[in-house]
């Protein structure tokens, strides 16, 4: 399970083990040994939320705070947690508006707009350049 994870993510969740705790995960646990769930670009976002959830778990004394899951739900970062306070929930709410407007593709700060049945969120310049892919695919 952890062993799939990329080694960017594997960092991260390793760097953090007050949030995440230590693998081996126990899936009836945690999710966490399936990585973050994100796209590559929203990782910078993730680890600042990551440094103050830390700082708040610390100085609030929150043993029992867990990140059981990080993913993306129809272009909408998803992060459920167990233990957590009003600023942790805060913060997490903080880095979820910033990755709606951040394009999943070029990590532009655009105000991108979900696009189709997959709910990606990506800016006009990326949904143009994706969308002149697909016509050139179906046209071969």
């Amino acid at each position: 399970m952890f062993e799939s994870v990329s080694e960017r993510e594997k960092s991260i969740i390793l760097k953090y083990p007050i949030l995440f705790g230590f693998p081996p995960f126990d899936e009836s646990e945690t999710l966490m040994g399936y990585g973050l769930g994100v796209n590559e670009v929203w990782l910078p976002t993730l680890e600042d939320l990551f440094d103050k959830l830390s700082v708040v778990v610390n100085e609030d004394i929150l043993v029992n705070f867990r990140i059981i899951q990080v993913k993306t739900k129809f272009g909408i970062l998803c992060i459920y947690t167990e233990g957590g306070n009003f600023e942790t929930a805060d913060l997490i709410h903080e880095a979820m508006l910033t990755t709606s407007k951040t394009c999943e593709i070029c990590g532009k700060q655009n105000f991108p707009k979900s696009r189709g049945m997959t709910g990606v969120m990506v800016c006009d310049e990326c949904f143009k350049t994706t969308k002149d892919k697909r016509n050139e695919n179906t046209l071969h």
